[in-house]
Order: structure tokens, then C-alpha cells, then sequence
């Protein structure tokens, strides 16, 4: 919920960033992927991070705020209509971040959920 920060150097297009050592997160990194269809850069952290981010030309998103905007950027107007509900409602938006929250504390039993 606004965790956007100012970023310093802008990258080209969007880079979502997310923890390299975990299956989970590799995952749902494959899915971003073929969500957005070469629209951002998806690439694993060099170190275990607590959250996905996902880093713009002048912000950085992290959290469920970082995979709702990372969904806008792909095809058909779901993900756009996500992202826009995330900034315009504080319940979805603190409901989204606690379910978030609870998925990446508890990473290894998701991923053996989404194996199957």
C-alpha cells in the first residue's frame, strides 16, 4: 500500500525482481513472465529478499502493490483494473498485502499448493 520509493537510475522498462532461492517465488515468477509477454524484465534477486519488487523509471513497488502493477502491464485491461482497485481502495489494498504477507512467510507450504 504506497510502498513506492523514488528510484535513482531508471532501467528501461520495468524489472521485476523476486528471490531467486525460492521455488515459490520462481513460480510465480514463470507466470509474471507469460502474463506480460516480454513487457518487463523478471530477474532473481542475488539475495533472499522478503518481497517481490518491481522497479520503474522513477518508482519501486513491492509486495502485493509490486504484482498488482506488474500484471498491468500485460495484455487485456485485468490486470490494469487490479492495480487501479489496489490504489483506490484501502480494504483491498490491506487485504491484498495481508494475504501477501502470509504467502511469503509461509513460502514452502504455498509452493507445495501451487505444485499441484
Amino acid at each position: 500500500m504506497l510502498s513506492a520509493r523514488f528510484v535513482l537510475q531508471s532501467p528501461i522498462k520495468p524489472i521485476l525482481i523476486y528471490d531467486g532461492d525460492c521455488n515459490f517465488c520462481r513460480r510465480w515468477a514463470a507466470r509474471w513472465q507469460a502474463r506480460t509477454q516480454g513487457a518487463i524484465d523478471i530477474t532473481p534477486s542475488k539475495q533472499p529478499i522478503a518481497s517481490v519488487q518491481l522497479v520503474e523509471s522513477d518508482w519501486t513497488y513491492t509486495g502485493a502493490e509490486a504484482a498488482f502493477r506488474a500484471l498491468s502491464y500485460g495484455p487485456g485491461p485485468w490486470g490494469q483494473r487490479l492495480f487501479r482497485l489496489y490504489r483506490r481502495s484501502v480494504v483491498f489494498a490491506v487485504l491484498s498485502e495481508w494475504v501477501y504477507g502470509i504467502a511469503a512467510r509461509h513460502r514452502p507450504f504455498f509452493s507445495l499448493l501451487c505444485a499441484f
